[in-house]
């Protein structure tokens, strides 16, 4: 059980098996009342103290999909319920850009409100769901490997910046990813080749032009580049091969 706990495949629990009332009048109080069938006592309400089920853990979590196996039961048949518990974590305004990192961790964005709450660049702890601030305004990120190409871009002031993150350490460990001189823009989306590592950076430009999309080495030197369509904001890979007819 302690293992189970430390690895977080247990979360440690107390809950009530029954509903406490507030005063002595309220009784009967139980979890199975109907809607509006409680009862009231002088000025207070027919709400329980502590409701059936009440209890604290160390982690938050929702239920779904609550279905039964049987569409009609007899009085006294046992029917098996199914439902889905979903872990929840609370992080930052606007959460985006969600990936898996060493399937220990989750890597995501929290964009702020794009006035008065900056960007945010967080890790999420899957065995405790503890989230940690990495300190970096990112506007998006990949992954290759143990590290995270990182970009910010301010819409005001239409500054940016490309950095590489190690994400073991939680330093940065390039400032510019770019070493070839090249400038992207706007940068508006960013991609690992998972075949050969290669960074894929889009720019927008200025929003209302087509876009480009440059392709880089891992040493941050540019490969080539195309133009696209206007706002380029996804790439994807497909390592179907492909036949000459």
């Amino acid at each position: 059980a302690m293992a189970e706990t430390l690895f977080g495949d247990n979360n440690p629990s107390g809950r009530l098996p029954i509903s406490f009332p507030r005063h002595v009048g309220q009784i009967p109080c139980h979890y199975s009342r109907r809607p509006g069938g409680g009862k009231r006592y002088v000025e207070t309400d027919w709400l329980p103290l502590y409701p059936f089920g009440y209890g604290l853990s160390y982690t938050s979590f929702r239920f779904g999909d609550l279905a039964l196996a049987a569409g009609e039961i007899d009085a006294g048949e046992p029917v098996d319920v199914s439902f889905t518990v979903t872990n929840t974590v609370t992080v930052g305004i606007n959460p985006s850009v969600v990936a898996n990192y060493d399937d220990r961790y989750v890597i995501l964005v929290s964009r702020g409100n794009y006035i008065n709450v900056p960007y945010k660049l967080l890790k999420i702890d899957v065995a405790d769901l503890s989230v940690t601030d990495l300190g970096i305004a990112a506007l998006n990120f990949a992954i290759s490997g143990d590290y995270a190409y990182v970009y910010s871009y301010d819409f005001s002031s239409s500054n940016s910046w490309i950095k590489v993150l190690d994400l073991r350490t939680g330093e940065i460990v390039k400032e510019n990813f770019i070493t070839d001189g090249t400038v992207i823009e706007t940068p508006y989306s960013i991609t690992v080749n998972p075949l050969n590592g290669d960074v894929y950076i889009t720019d927008a430009h200025n929003f209302t032009v087509t876009g480009d999309v440059y392709c880089f080495g891992q040493d941050g030197r540019k490969k080539f580049t195309f133009e696209v369509g206007i706002n380029p904001s996804k790439i994807v890979f497909n390592n179907t091969p492909h036949l000459n007819s």
